[in-house]
């Protein structure tokens, strides 16, 4: 009798071992699922802080912000494991508790895996943000670049000009080309407007060095511009001069052969008259008249 009690004495304590044993087991999965709830909650609170390098203010250039963005999304998918690790243990977690705590469970599963996406989204939308402000700076100073330029090389070609010549037609002709030139020189002036715009519309997402360099650059376009207008205007103006004098001296010219021909005609050659002075006289005193008027014109 008293084996037999001893022996259910033992069963039972057994049993109670057994009992305690996965009472704690089911702890022990318990506390490791809500300390890896801990652990991802703190892992995506840290990938959030590590952006707060890509705003405006940090003191890191587009190009260095858009290199960091790419790091801290391949860490993010690398550590994507974190997430799937996590609802591997809740399922575990679900198999031990009550209905209610298994809502509990799924609940925050789902919000978890919400912020996950959340903050996957965060980061390529940042990343996107980042590539347009970059290819729009680099296009904008590209294209400031190539204004400049422009504006440079006509200005050389302006203060370069060659001699006028005397016939008024190459002057019209230069002049001409300063009106097409001047058109064009103007027609730029969109694309300054433009740039402006662009440029302002990427303040929000540049440093304050970055921001400075463009808005020099387009008051240094701007500058070259308005030197080269002017330039043009006055060389126009100093072309339009000369075509009307040149206008004049060929009207001018124009009567004087006229004129020349017409005293041609009262010329006559006496021939040879070596003997004749008188006739040689009245031919000599001919001549004087006609280069009198010639002169005198």
């Amino acid at each position: 009798m008293q084996n037999q009690t001893n022996k259910l004495l033992e069963i039972n304590i057994f049993q109670l071992h057994n009992l305690m044993a996965k009472k704690q087991a089911s702890q022990d999965i318990i506390e490791d699922y809500r300390n890896t709830v801990h652990d991802v909650q703190a892992w995506m609170d840290q990938v959030c802080k590590s952006m707060e390098v890509l705003e405006k203010g940090s003191g890191l250039l587009c190009y260095q912000k858009l290199s960091t963005a790419g790091d801290i999304m391949r860490d993010f998918e690398t550590n994507r494991y974190k997430l799937e690790q996590l609802k591997g243990k809740g399922a575990a977690v679900i198999d031990l508790v009550s209905n209610l705590e298994t809502q509990q469970v799924e609940e925050q599963l789902k919000a978890i895996e919400r912020r996950h996406g959340d903050v996957a989204k965060k980061i390529q939308r940042k990343s996107q943000i980042l590539e347009m402000t970059k290819t729009g700076y680099d296009t904008a100073i590209e294209e400031i670049e190539l204004a400049r330029k422009w504006a440079k090389e006509k200005i050389r070609y302006v203060e370069k000009e060659g001699p006028l010549g005397f016939e008024s037609k190459t002057v019209e002709e230069k002049l001409q080309d300063l009106k097409s030139l001047l058109k064009e020189a103007e027609g730029k002036e969109i694309l300054l407007e433009t740039l402006e715009k662009r440029v302002g519309a990427m303040q929000a997402e540049l440093e304050p060095s970055e921001h400075s360099l463009l808005e020099g650059n387009l008051r240094s376009l701007a500058t070259d511009h308005d030197e080269l207008r002017a330039l043009l205007r006055r060389e126009m103006t100093k072309l339009a001069g000369a075509i009307e004098q040149r206008r004049k001296f060929e009207a001018d010219v124009d009567k004087a052969l006229a004129w020349i021909k017409t005293k041609d005609n009262e010329i006559k050659p006496s021939g040879w008259t070596p003997l004749n002075t008188g006739a040689i006289d009245k031919d000599l005193q001919a001549y004087k008249v006609c280069a009198f008027f010639y002169t005198t014109r």
